[in-house]
C-alpha cells in the first residue's frame, strides 16, 4: 500500500440519510476532495476507497493486534481534535521518558476526540511505573490539553482517583445529585461521583 508506513492513518466512513440513485455521489465527493488535497495541499499520502465493512475490519484487527504484541497498558482519553497531534507528541516524550522500551499503538475515533493511547510494555515494567506514566499522561490530557481522562468507558473505580482530581466541585454537586436520584440504594455501583465521594 504505501513504500514506507505513514507515521498516522485516518479511516474515515461517509454516509448520508439521502437515498442512493437521487444524485449524491459522496464516493465521488470524497474522491474529487481527496484529489484535489493530494495535489495542492499535501497531507494525504494515499487513500483506499473501499466498502465500509472492509474499512471497519481494518479498524477491528488493530485491537486484537495490539493485544497479540504483548502486555497491554490502555488509556482511554479525549482531547479537543485540535489537540489530538500535541498530545499524542507528548505521550510519545513522556513513554520514552518514563518507560523505555513500551511502544505506542495509539489509534481512536478522532471524530469525537477520542484516542485510545494503548502501548505494549516489557515483562518487567513494575506496577508503579505504569502508575507515574498513567498520573503524568491525563494530568497532560486535563490540564493541558482540555481532555478527559475517562473519554468512552466511563469513571470506574479504576478512574476514581482522577475523577476526585480533576473534577471541579460544582460538576461533582451536579453528579451527587443525580446519583442520589437515580441510583438511592447504590444498586449501580459503589463509585462515589459526587461531592462525598
Amino acid at each position: 500500500m504505501f513504500a514506507e508506513t505513514p507515521p498516522y492513518a485516518v479511516l474515515v466512513e461517509v454516509s448520508s440519510a439521502i437515498a442512493p440513485g437521487l444524485g449524491l455521489d459522496l464516493q465521488a465527493m470524497l474522491m474529487a476532495w481527496l484529489k484535489q488535497r493530494m495535489e495542492q495541499h499535501g497531507g494525504v499520502l494515499d487513500a483506499i476507497v473501499d466498502k465500509p465493512e472492509q474499512l471497519w475490519r481494518i479498524r477491528h484487527a488493530v485491537s486484537e493486534s495490539v493485544q497479540s504484541l504483548g502486555r497491554l497498558v490502555a488509556f482511554d482519553v479525549a482531547v479537543p481534535r485540535s489537540a489530538f497531534a500535541p498530545l499524542r507528541e507528548e505521550a510519545v516524550r513522556l513513554i520514552d521518558a518514563m518507560l523505555p522500551g513500551a511502544r505506542l499503538c495509539d489509534f481512536g475515533h478522532l471524530g469525537d476526540g477520542g484516542v485510545h493511547l494503548n502501548l505494549t510494555v516489557p515483562d518487567e515494567t513494575r506496577a508503579q511505573q505504569v502508575e507515574a506514566l498513567r498520573d503524568a499522561v491525563y494530568e497532560a490530557v486535563v490540564l493541558r490539553f482540555g481532555g478527559s481522562f475517562s473519554a468512552e468507558h466511563g469513571v470506574g473505580p479504576y478512574n476514581q482517583r482522577f475523577y476526585d482530581a480533576y473534577t471541579e466541585a460544582p460538576l461533582r454537586g451536579v453528579c451527587d445529585a443525580l446519583q442520589r436520584a437515580l441510583d438511592p440504594g447504590r444498586q449501580l455501583g459503589h463509585v462515589r461521583l459526587g461531592l462525598s465521594a
